[in-house]
């Protein structure tokens, strides 16, 4: 993971604070958190730096080096979960450098209760906001386990995650967050994520067919 994983309180409300998705209003859980309206962007709330006006695209960046925008190619799969025909490619995506030396695309359940953050070099997280009430267990210094990892060491697994500020690929996507609508299948690198009928959504790795995660209500679902 290039994010350090920070181990002080988790501030990870301010993620999925004050969310306004298609009208369903999901009570904020920081406050500061400011409210977004719309069916493709979330907001992450105030303690997130935009930086400049916003999401710079990995279209934008292309374009401002005079160069045509090329999205990280989907890998193929090995046998699990297919890709369908109709998946897009993930918009929000923070370029490589900003920080990290690989891009990021981040996108959204409809519901606004899970996120998730896949990288061009092949790792990825999802967080659930359910999950931050303890029921997957605590790291070593009581923190509460809520991201589920989709690669390393530990796929399919919960740990402890600090997602406030600037230097996480929420932060620098400075507010403007893909949502994934229902039924909608969203791919980058080797992963995909398809919107559910319930606003949850369906995540797993192209390359890696044991990496497979429905999510509803917020958390996990097994």
């Amino acid at each position: 993971m290039r994010i350090t994983r920070r181990s002080a309180a988790v501030a990870a409300s301010s993620l999925f604070a004050a969310l306004a998705i298609g009208g369903l209003q999901v009570p904020a859980l920081a406050d500061g958190a400011s409210t977004a309206s719309s069916s493709q962007s979330v907001s992450l709330g105030a303690t997130v730096s935009h930086l400049g006006s916003g999401l710079v695209t990995a279209a934008q960046a292309a374009a401002a080096a005079g160069a045509p925008a090329q999205a990280a190619a989907p890998a193929a799969s090995d046998g699990g979960r297919p890709l369908p025909a109709d998946a897009v490619q993930a918009s929000s995506v923070v370029p490589a450098g900003v920080i990290d030396e690989a891009a990021v695309a981040v996108m959204v359940s409809k519901d606004g209760s899970v996120s998730c953050a896949f990288w061009e070099h092949g790792e990825g997280q999802c967080g659930a906001l359910a999950a931050q009430d303890g029921r997957h267990g605590a790291d070593e210094n009581g923190q509460p386990k809520w991201m589920l990892s989709m690669t390393g060491n530990n796929p399919m697994e919960f740990y402890s995650y600090d997602a406030a500020g600037d230097d996480t690929p929420w932060g620098a996507a400075g507010g403007d967050i893909q949502v994934v609508e229902p039924g909608q299948t969203v791919t980058y690198g080797d992963f995909a994520c398809t919107g559910t009928e319930a606003g949850g959504m369906t995540c797993w790795n192209l390359t890696d067919k044991s990496i497979d995660a429905h999510f509803e209500d917020g958390d996990l679902v097994k």
